[in-house]
């Protein structure tokens, strides 16, 4: 497996190790893979529905009568009282 050096400043050092302590990770390395897999898997599924949005349909143009209706749809969803 590749190696990566990162310069991190004292606070983030600080913060990587705390981590590491309370027992959450087994290494500084395995934290940064789990915030780097968690990453990935938003943007994949970022991704996924940005394409099923551009796959769905009309587009919507947004604008403030789309932003009222859009506030009048929520309002009546909502419980009153």
């Amino acid at each position: 497996m590749p190696v990566v050096n990162l310069d991190l400043s004292d606070d983030m050092q600080t913060f990587l190790n705390g981590a590491v302590q309370a027992g959450n990770f087994g290494s500084p390395a395995a934290y940064i893979e789990a915030l780097l897999a968690q990453t990935k898997s938003r943007l994949d599924e970022l991704e996924t529905k940005a394409l099923e949005g551009l796959a769905s349909g009309e587009c919507l143009v947004w604008n403030d009568e789309l932003k009222q209706r859009l506030r009048k749809e929520v309002a009546e969803r909502l419980p009153h009282g």
